[in-house]
């Protein structure tokens, strides 16, 4: 969470555009907001570790986003040779 910010309970899933999304959990609200999308690639993987959201796509791309700031990109995990 940031900063000043309260806890919250937050689901995070991927769907087959590529893109990441984070639904609110707390008190029964359907809130949903679009955390990053891969350019034209189905997301394969996706794991949140400590302040950072990991994502994989069928491109052999790791990308590592901050989370909850995820337009903040940390870096990319590029030349692997399969799926991820």
């Amino acid at each position: 969470p940031e900063e000043g910010a309260t806890s919250s309970l937050v689901l995070v899933g991927g769907d087959l555009a590529g893109d990441a999304h984070a639904y609110s959990l707390d008190d029964g609200l359907k809130r949903q907001k679009l955390l990053l999308g891969h350019t034209a690639s189905m997301l394969t993987g996706l794991c949140i570790s400590k302040n950072a959201l990991l994502t994989a796509d069928r491109d052999e791309k790791i990308r590592i986003s901050s989370f909850p700031q995820t337009f903040v990109i940390e870096g990319f995990l590029l030349g692997h040779e399969a799926y991820i």
